[in-house]
């Protein structure tokens, strides 16, 4: 094949295109029209309606769902040439696969779990070009598809917020006591001395949760654009776990000094216009040097 033919599709395979396309359109159609049962005067049957009103939660913990079926997207177009060139065959397996995300679908409905409508959503995308296109186009597609799984509202995670609550007020009152600034805690609430007493509560809005989640759907991508090998990108993967939290303490800590240095007027404000950022600087560059450390690793002639 000379370089001009790369990558593209022959009649059949053209044709398999654009039969999936039609076959995932009308899945999309299903789960719109028949894919949720919960609250239907509300969001209507549709799942993504309801996945969407989720993304708009007072929390804002999962705002970072707008964000992930484009980088999805993008994901799939860096590798269009290799998807082009993969030979297509049908596959008894991924049929298997479809019948299974079905199943799971219709469990989701019935039983009123539309994020298990949404979870078999994004597996019948991946599922759907196996059967049609093979096991080549399938291994290509599996973490975009996998990464849509960033797009499901865990609401069961608000659980977590009062713990995470608590960790951030107890590391950040022992760093500041570690620095000078006496400080006491009694629950969530930071009491710091010196001179007038000043009490800072850590809300759920400063729980970090919501960092938490969009922190993972980052350092998912990171993991896999800059790692070759799988355990290298669960390691960094599973590391922004406590990038998240590491992060959250630090910003808690900044509001804390900005407040018995230059008063609670300007920490409130610190917090509501750039504390966001002291979370994602910190997380970026923890993630930056763990990435750059797994890669130190990396035998010479290793493709980055």
């Amino acid at each position: 094949m000379n370089p001009g033919e790369r990558g593209r599709l022959s009649g059949a395979d053209a044709a398999r295109v654009l039969a999936l396309g039609a076959v995932l359109a009308l899945l999309a159609a299903l789960f719109h029209f028949q894919g949720n049962a919960v609250n239907v005067p509300l969001f209507g049957r549709s799942v993504f309606r309801w996945m969407i009103a989720r993304w708009h939660d007072p929390s804002g913990a999962f705002m970072h769902g707008w964000l992930v079926p484009p980088v999805s997207a993008w994901l799939l177009w860096r590798r269009r040439r290799e998807l082009a060139a993969c030979p297509k065959r049908v596959s008894l397996a991924g049929l298997a696969a479809v019948v299974c995300f079905l199943a799971l679908h219709a469990l989701g409905v019935r039983a009123m779990l539309p994020r298990l409508s949404l979870v078999a959503f994004a597996g019948l995308l991946w599922a759907m070009p196996f059967y049609l296109m093979g096991p080549c186009t399938a291994g290509l597609l599996f973490f975009p598809c996998v990464y849509l799984l960033f797009c499901v509202p865990l609401s069961f995670l608000n659980s977590f917020t009062f713990p995470l609550r608590l960790f951030a007020s107890a590391a950040s009152v022992s760093i500041l006591n570690g620095l000078g600034i006496p400080c006491a805690r009694t629950g969530t609430v930071m009491t710091l001395g010196g001179g007038a007493p000043l009490s800072l509560d850590v809300a759920d809005a400063c729980s970090g949760l919501r960092y938490v989640l969009a922190i993972t759907a980052l350092g998912a991508l990171y993991a896999y654009l800059s790692q070759t090998r799988a355990w290298k990108r669960w390691t960094l993967f599973l590391a922004s776990v406590p990038f998240a939290v590491a992060g959250n303490v630090v910003r808690v800590l900044v509001v804390g000094i900005a407040a018995r240095l230059l008063g609670r007027e300007v920490a409130a404000g610190l917090y509501h216009d750039v504390s966001g950022y002291i979370v994602f600087a910190v997380v970026v560059a923890l993630m930056i040097g763990a990435g750059a450390a797994l890669n130190a690793g990396i035998r010479r002639g290793e493709k980055p």
